[in-house]
């Protein structure tokens, strides 16, 4: 009785077994390994599933008995995956019949489409199809999965369903970038973005009865999407009109330099414009970037943009600041505009003043050392600039009468020239950095 019992004693946990091992030492670990296997604690399911892994067929049964009735959901996730790493035509089988059962739930329905496509089962397609359905990781899974065994494989789905796949697709950026499915997915994205943006197009931010919020709606488009699909975008955008709709579209025009947002992002600015007070928003923040990009990257109608806004958000503008002023707009009489206003506008216009035609002058962009953007602009102006330098030096020449103004010109110079006067942009300021500090940012 000794000798069968102390084996059965020193299995204290779920270990390898050499292969010698007695039948009884090796079920006791097996049942040892399958308590692990449903354990929460990554350190006891982790090593237990390499056990089991190497037990082979010997862990067959345990694992199909768990696949068929465990009712934790993680729980008979793992003992899929398990069973996964197992082959043959029982494996297969079990795995069929797993799927064909109707109370699957999120992580069982995971393991098993990554069990199926890893194992490349091809004629377990028409069941995977029920379980694309909304945006989840469960769903993801399952079209991930149908990529790889038909990336074209969707076409057989409802279209609520195409939509919940492209959905999945473009929130799955492993696709992009693994090289062995890469053309398949260049041949494929520009099909599944269209049907995310007909969904779009028809006021629909809804997926099997949850609502989806239209920025990740856009996110996944640009997920998929290219500058072929720049006017359907920004048709949602207008349609939508939510600052958020506005601003993922914008950032999305940005990415593909494509022009087309150019008089969105003026109509956001000319708003901002006609507001008594100034607030930095997501939605300007996007268009100043926008504009700012296509300026530098040569686009002429950007850089036409950036200049006229620059130009009506001066001292002055008969664009119709706060209320009661539309009829002096109306009538082409210059509206004062708020100083803090103005200011903020062109924080986020200054930084493509070298792409703009005309150039603005030198003092204009020294007024915004004093504005929303004042941090910003010592960086800016840390960076000489021969332009900017002669334009100060040149403004200083004639003392202006607001004090105000030549403080902001001397202090711009000392951040272009204070420490660098022995350039030779820079060799006419000293005269007029007399007894100003030398800057250093805030921070």
């Amino acid at each position: 009785m000794l000798t069968i019992t102390l084996p059965l004693q020193v299995a204290l946990g779920c270990v390898m077994t050499p292969p010698a091992t007695p039948p009884a030492l090796v079920t006791a670990v097996t049942a040892r390994c399958m308590q692990d296997l449903r354990q929460p604690l990554w350190t006891l399911h982790d090593p237990a599933m390499a056990v089991l892994t190497a037990q082979g067929s010997l862990a067959l049964p345990s694992l199909r008995s768990c696949v068929m009735t465990e009712s934790v959901d993680e729980a008979r996730a793992r003992c899929v995956r398990a069973l996964g790493m197992q082959d043959g035509e029982d494996v297969k089988q079990t795995i069929f019949t797993v799927l064909g059962q109707p109370d699957l739930t999120d992580s069982t329905v995971s393991a098993l489409a990554s069990v199926v496509a890893a194992k490349g089962l091809r004629d377990a397609l028409p069941l995977l199809h029920r379980f694309v359905r909304g945006d989840d990781f469960a769903s993801h899974s399952v079209a991930m999965a149908m990529f790889q065994l038909d990336p074209h494989d969707y076409v057989k789905l409802p279209s609520a369903q195409q939509v919940a796949y492209a959905v999945g697709i473009a929130d799955s950026p492993f696709l992009k970038t693994h090289r062995m499915y890469s053309a398949a997915f260049a041949s494929t994205a520009p099909r599944l973005a269209e049907i995310l943006v007909d969904h779009l197009r028809l006021g629909r931010v809804s997926l099997a009865g949850k609502e989806v919020l239209m920025i990740r709606w856009l996110h996944l488009v640009g997920q998929l999407a290219s500058s072929v699909h720049a006017k359907a975008v920004l048709e949602i955008a207008l349609f939508d009109g939510s600052e958020a709709a506005r601003a993922s579209v914008l950032g999305l025009l940005a990415e593909w330099n494509s022009p087309l947002g150019i008089p969105l992002a003026v109509e956001i600015f000319r708003d901002a414009l006609s507001q008594p007070t100034f607030a930095r928003s997501a939605v300007i923040d996007q268009a100043g970037r926008y504009l700012r990009r296509l300026s530098a990257a040569q686009q002429p109608d950007a850089r036409a943009a950036l200049s006229a806004l620059w130009k009506e958000s001066g001292a002055s503008s008969p664009l119709g600041i706060a209320a009661g002023t539309g009829a002096l707009a109306a009538a082409g009489v210059p509206v004062q505009i708020p100083d803090r206003v103005r200011k903020g506008v062109r924080c986020q216009l200054v930084w493509s003043y070298r792409s703009m035609t005309p150039t603005p002058a030198a003092i204009e962009v020294a007024e915004l050392v004093d504005s929303p953007c004042a941090h910003d602009m010592t960086i800016l102006l840390d960076t000489p600039d021969r332009q900017l330098t002669d334009g100060l030096i040149a403004f200083l020449r004639f003392p202006p009468p607001d004090p105000d103004l030549f403080t902001a010109a001397r202090t711009a110079l000392a951040w272009q020239c204070g420490r660098r006067l022995k350039l030779s942009m820079c060799r006419h300021a000293a005269w007029y950095l007399r007894g100003v500090p030398l800057p250093s940012h805030p921070d």
